[in-house]
């Protein structure tokens, strides 16, 4: 029996129906591209364990970044400078830089000094060009039900304006996998769909109105120009990008949404029923996978 399943012969049995009362968008990310992973992460939980390095990880550069852009918004960009950047960086090492060792650290921290100056610019420069926005809100959280199952998180950042207009804003430390919003349903790129739906739901509160932006905000260049857009001026929010399949109307962003949505029962119906079948979305994925050592999957045997 084993044997025919791991050649691809016989289809992997689904667990007992699960009974999940809450899921993240990252879960329901995970089980859409392979429910052998989320199996293994969210069922089991196991976990996996970067390399012990001399540098930051991506994980734990991803909380660093989150940590420090979140702080300094939050005191104001004309409060800080070199010295006070070394403070919240000194303060917070053990946190955050626990593998850098102390001879490497002098350099480290002049590095983390220049980048966070240059977030400081580029802010400053947005804030300028986006005189229409009066709030920035960081690590929102919001909740809500689709098909019977609570799903909630946090938005990394939301711009808004007085009229309720917003600009959602997910920090990447690069761009070179991320696409638009014409490709997230297809490519199981959930999560900003989740924001997006969340916000124009009332998910998040204190928060109303419409998203008329969702962008990846990519740090390795400080670029914010990948995601979805209105397909309307709107001179002091946000200037229009040069993609033009990522923009649209208020009825395609309907359509969008309501398309995630059935994705999203779907995938959630499929979950409750236990399947943990190794056929991921896409194949290419499984040479980089963390748990390729350990997954039955026909094309890995």
């Amino acid at each position: 029996l084993r044997l025919k399943q791991d050649l691809g012969e016989l289809k992997v049995e689904n667990l007992k129906e699960f009974h999940i009362k809450t899921l993240s968008p990252s879960a329901l990310e995970t089980f859409y591209k392979c429910a052998f992973v989320y199996y293994s992460r969210q069922t089991l939980g196991l976990k996996t364990f970067p390399e012990v390095d001399l540098d930051l990880d991506r994980r734990s550069a991803g909380e660093v970044l989150h940590f420090l852009f979140e702080t300094i918004l939050k005191k104001g960009l004309e409060t800080w400078n070199d010295e006070k950047i070394s403070e919240l960086l000194e303060s917070n090492r053990g946190k955050y830089f626990p593998s850098i060792v102390e001879g490497l650290w002098p350099a480290q921290k002049k590095d983390m000094i220049k980048f966070c100056r240059r977030f400081i610019e580029f802010e400053k420069t947005w804030k300028r060009e986006a005189h229409l926005m009066n709030k920035t809100s960081t690590e929102v959280s919001w909740k809500g039900e689709i098909a019977k199952t609570l799903f909630q998180g946090r938005i990394d950042r939301i711009d808004s304006t007085s009229q309720n207009q917003h600009i959602i804003l997910d920090y990447k430390l690069t761009g070179s996998q991320l696409k638009g919003a014409q490709h997230w349903v297809e490519n199981g790129n959930l999560q900003m769909l989740f924001y997006m739906y969340a916000l124009e739901r009332g998910w998040a509160e204190g928060f109303e109105g419409t998203v008329v932006a969702a962008f990846y905000y990519i740090v390795k260049n400080f670029t914010r120009d990948i995601g979805f857009e209105s397909d309307e001026e709107m001179p002091g929010f946000f200037n229009k990008t040069k993609k033009r399949n990522q923009k649209m109307n208020e009825e395609k962003k309907i359509l969008l949404l309501k398309d995630f949505e059935n994705v999203v029962i779907n995938l959630t119906k499929r979950l409750k029923a236990g399947e943990i079948n190794p056929l991921p979305q896409d194949e290419k994925s499984c040479i980089t996978c963390d748990w390729r050592r350990m997954c039955r999957a026909p094309h890995l045997s």
